[in-house]
């Protein structure tokens, strides 16, 4: 078999650029098929969350062709164990807004426990949940993933939402949803690391 055959094959299922689907195709072959799931449970239950979010209707103000942030999406990048989205640039602000959880008068939107992580060394945007190692990772410069965190929270604030991920909103957000535990948490820990480890406990 060619190797253009299921690289081609492989960019009809996940939207990638060709030239990404024959790189994949060369480097893993196909020992764990074109399209690999996660083995990780871990993993398993992230990419279900997000991309059950994602099948949702925002509830940040939108375009009609936006109004499922799915619609967001380019394509994405499957591997064992890992998997990468490709949002449209000009769609990655929306895309973030409405997959970070945000406070609604109905309870919280977006997936509960989602963090972005920027990484200052390699510029790499990757979305997981607080104290786990999975991660899904999010195609987009270190400028444009910068610039996109900035206008997903304004997103969020112009929706008359609390953003539940941002520390400047952090301390007030954490006490609205874990009720009385955070308090008991509170006065357990140094002031300079209440907030990060407090909210672990008292928010698993």
């Amino acid at each position: 078999m060619s190797k253009d055959k299921p690289a081609r094959w492989r960019q009809l299922y996940t939207g990638e650029p060709y030239t990404a689907a024959l790189e994949w195709y060369r480097r893993n072959g196909l020992y764990n098929g074109l399209v690999p799931d996660a083995e990780d449970p871990r993993q398993q239950r992230l990419e279900a969350a997000v991309l059950a979010a994602l099948a949702r209707p925002s509830a940040m103000p939108a375009p009609p062709r936006l109004r499922k942030p799915l619609l967001a999406l380019a394509g994405a990048t499957p591997d064992v164990d890992a998997l990468t989205l490709r949002p449209a640039s000009q769609h990655l602000p929306h895309l973030l807004a409405s997959l970070l959880p945000a406070r609604t008068a109905h309870g919280v939107s977006g997936v509960p426990g989602l963090r972005a992580r920027l990484s200052r060394r390699t510029g790499q945007l990757t979305l997981g949940r607080i104290h786990d190692d999975a991660v899904i990772g999010i195609r987009a410069t270190q400028q444009e993933a910068e610039a996109a965190l900035r206008q997903a929270k304004d997103l969020v604030k112009e929706a008359s939402l609390e953003p539940l991920w941002d520390s400047d909103h952090m301390t007030g957000a954490i006490v609205k949803t874990c009720g009385s535990s955070f308090f008991k948490q509170l006065s357990t820990y140094p002031r300079s690391s209440v907030i990060p480890r407090a909210a672990r406990r008292a928010c698993p």
